[in-house]
């Protein structure tokens, strides 16, 4: 294989100082600046075997990466120093984490299977979970909207916001979100793109289907690209479309990229 990698289900890519770090469901790989694996990091020593699910670099050039199980989440600084924020040192609300972002107070939002942990200043300020009323608190995608709300999607119970009062609601069917597991959630132009296990979703006050793509199109992730276009990680395949075309237009260009 290419760069020396094996074959696996890849999770998570990010560039970080130079270098390619690739999180899969059996460890973490990283790929040096001269195309060389790295095969004597301490990280990918003491990952080997776990999951990795999500990275972060922060506004202060720290990488954060998402194990599941054991370790929590690890802060990596640009120096190759690392820390660890789990269950029993930092009070998350699992050490099985999905997916973290980085909050506009400079906090880092950390959702797990067992709800959400907000970190600042090294330690967790606030936590929501099933005590706070979420049915299902296996929160695999996360982000924050202009106005401060946080989207929490969890993985059997569909939708949830969190305003800055703290102040949990959870989204329901009736307002437009016909799925209980939300994969990705990423700003639009003036809106948000909710993608889910039963297609895609566009939030712009009211939530609305997108009925140009299938609604057995099982999301796995989202990217709007500074081009403008929408790229739609599915089990179709990855499709890229035109932002304003996907919202003005029944029959939007897509480009499909499918394995031959």
């Amino acid at each position: 294989m290419k760069y020396g990698l094996d074959e696996t289900i890849v999770n998570c890519i990010t560039e970080y100082c130079g270098k390619l770090y690739i999180g899969t469901d059996d460890g973490l790989r990283i790929i040096n600046a001269d195309g060389t694996l790295d095969r004597d990091s301490d990280l990918v020593t003491m990952l080997n075997g776990k999951s990795i699910r999500d990275f972060c670099v922060d506004s202060k050039n720290n990488l954060w990466i998402c194990s599941y199980r054991i370790y929590g989440v690890i802060k990596v600084n640009s120096k190759g120093k690392y820390k660890f924020y789990n269950k029993s040192g930092a009070l998350l609300t699992s050490n099985a984490v999905n997916c973290i972002i980085e909050l506009k107070d400079g906090s880092m939002a950390i959702g797990t299977e067992s709800g959400i942990s907000i970190l600042k200043d090294e330690q967790v300020t606030v936590s929501y979970g099933r005590f706070s009323g979420m049915e299902n608190a296996d929160i695999i995608s996360l982000y924050q909207a202009e106005d401060g709300t946080l989207y929490a999607g969890s993985n059997g119970s569909g939708l949830y916001t969190i305003d800055m009062e703290s102040n949990l609601k959870k989204i329901s069917m009736s307002e437009g979100l016909n799925s209980n597991v939300v994969s990705s959630i990423v700003g639009g132009s003036n809106g948000i793109w909710i993608g889910t296990d039963n297609g895609l979703y566009y939030q712009e006050g009211v939530i609305r289907q997108i009925s140009a793509v299938d609604p057995s199109n099982s999301v796995a992730n989202l990217i709007l690209d500074q081009a403008g276009d929408l790229w739609i990680f599915g089990s179709r395949g990855i499709q890229k479309y035109y932002e304003g075309d996907l919202l003005s237009s029944a029959d939007p260009k897509c480009e499909i990229y499918t394995k031959k």
